[in-house]
């Protein structure tokens, strides 16, 4: 919920999301979806209304990655959501290597540009509380049994070609060029009229790892308890072909100390990545900064009627 305002004061735009990953299906991860995936379409295109020419139209299309009971939700919104040609994949449950591809163009093919794993855990489903005499159960945290965190990755990054050492070994430019930089061996005539044979690793650099960062959300001490557990996580931070740049910690500030802090710092001391920590904890506060610098502004020119509705941090 909120997601198309934070792009908005971020000054980013939505027809950059390729895919959406759900944590689980409760309201604070479902909330804001419907209209986020209407507003892409019609950035797109795509939706029931269009101000583009329909030969002009921009490819579009999303993936949509969550657990088990995703597709029946995407499902539920058909009699409202209408989402002419914006292809929208749902994928549930434990992925891996899920591609997500850059758009292709006339020139070039797809190429992925980053890939996905997703990491599913339980929880034992705790008792929901009754809506009035019809006993359905009330859409919370409380009532959901699946969780899921995400690894993304990219491919590993190709090395540098080095075009003074292919001139140097004779390489007419042109297509051998290419070839040379998508790892083929060229065979050519040279100024000579001798033969000559140029593999890729004598005119480019070595390939660097590929880069990853995670995303770990655990509501509760049994997900913390699995996911800090998981063998994939350790396979990926100790591997010597993923750099683990970043792990962002979905959590409340007690599960963090005890496991993004110091069961982390136990089992993967050696890892160089940066942690982030974003809150969980209930406050009493804004996410939004236009509408903490207006309630502020407000205050300050009439304090008598604007309140700023929030505890400022004494620190």
């Amino acid at each position: 919920e909120g997601s198309q305002r934070t792009f908005i004061e971020y000054s980013q735009k939505l027809s950059t999301v390729k895919a959406v990953c759900l944590t689980h299906l409760g309201h604070q991860a479902l909330g804001g979806l419907p209209g986020a995936i209407l507003t892409m379409a019609d950035v797109a295109g795509v939706g029931g209304k269009t101000g583009y020419p329909e030969k002009s139209r921009p490819a579009g299309g999303l993936d949509l990655i969550g657990p088990v009971g995703t597709q029946a939700f995407v499902q539920s919104l058909r009699h409202f959501m209408t989402r002419n040609n914006f292809p929208l994949q749902v994928h549930e449950g434990a992925i891996k290597n899920l591609a997500i591809s850059k758009k292709k163009t006339k020139k070039s093919a797809d190429q992925t540009e980053f890939a996905i794993d997703s990491l599913v855990f339980s929880s034992v489903q705790e008792q929901c509380t009754s809506n009035g005499s019809r006993k359905r159960p009330r859409l919370d945290d409380d009532c959901r049994r699946n969780f899921v965190s995400y690894i993304f990755k990219t491919p590993p990054i190709p090395g540098k070609f080095l075009p003074t050492k292919a001139a140097a070994l004779g390489v007419p430019k042109g297509p051998l060029y290419g070839k040379l930089k998508g790892g083929d061996t060229v065979t050519f005539t040279d100024s000579k009229g001798q033969q000559c044979t140029v593999e890729s690793a004598q005119v480019v650099e070595s390939s660097s790892p590929a880069v990853a960062f995670m995303v770990l959300y655990y509501p509760s001490e049994q997900v913390a308890q699995q996911l800090f557990a998981c063998e994939r996580i350790r396979t990926d931070v100790e591997s010597e072909d993923v750099f683990m740049e970043l792990i962002i910690h979905l959590t409340n500030s007690d599960l963090f100390e005890r496991y993004g802090v110091s069961h982390w710092k136990e089992r993967h001391g050696n890892c160089s990545a940066e942690h982030i920590f974003l809150s969980k904890d209930p406050i009493d506060s804004t996410p939004f900064r236009s509408a903490a610098i207006g309630a502020k502004a407000r205050a300050l020119l009439c304090p008598q009627v604007y309140r700023v509705p929030w505890q400022e941090p004494t620190s």
